[in-house]
Formats: C-alpha cells, structure tokens, sequence
C-alpha cells in the first residue's frame, strides 16, 4: 500500500514539473517575441536548429557538425554582449 502511495505521489509531483515546465517554456516564448533583440537571436538559433536538421537528414554529419560550431560560435560571440 506504501508502495502505491508512494508512486501516487511521484507521479503527481512529474505531472506538476511537466506542466510547470510548459508553462515556463511558454512564458518565456511570449517574452521573447515581446523583445526585438530575442526574436532576433531565437530566429537564428531556430534556423540553425534546421540547417543542422537538413544536414543530418543528407546523411551528412559532418555538415551537421560545422552548423553546430557555427552556432557556438555566434552564441558566444553575439549573443550576451548585444542584450
């Protein structure tokens, strides 16, 4: 019986995170389509995110991996220092 309340339990704390996640998720969605300088950066890391998808897609993985440095690279350089 302890055993069940036990995993009751857990299951309603995951649920919880889950949808507290969501919702974190979507609240920073909204912020960042309020913020011109964060559409900006999540459009970049958006298409990114499908050019390293093209290329793993092409069987190129190698492709993929440059997008990937390439992505790095412009979040470390661009990405704080212009917020």
């Amino acid at each position: 019986m302890v055993k069940v309340l036990v995993l009751f339990v857990l299951d309603l704390i995951l649920c919880f995170l889950q949808n507290f996640c969501h919702i974190a998720f979507d609240m920073l969605r909204d912020f960042t389509n309020q913020v011109p300088v964060l559409m900006v950066v999540r459009t970049i890391g958006e298409t990114l995110v499908e050019t390293m998808e093209m290329a793993l897609a092409e069987a190129k993985s190698g492709a993929a991996q440059l997008v990937a440095c390439e992505a790095v690279v412009l979040a470390e350089t661009k990405g704080s220092r212009e917020l």
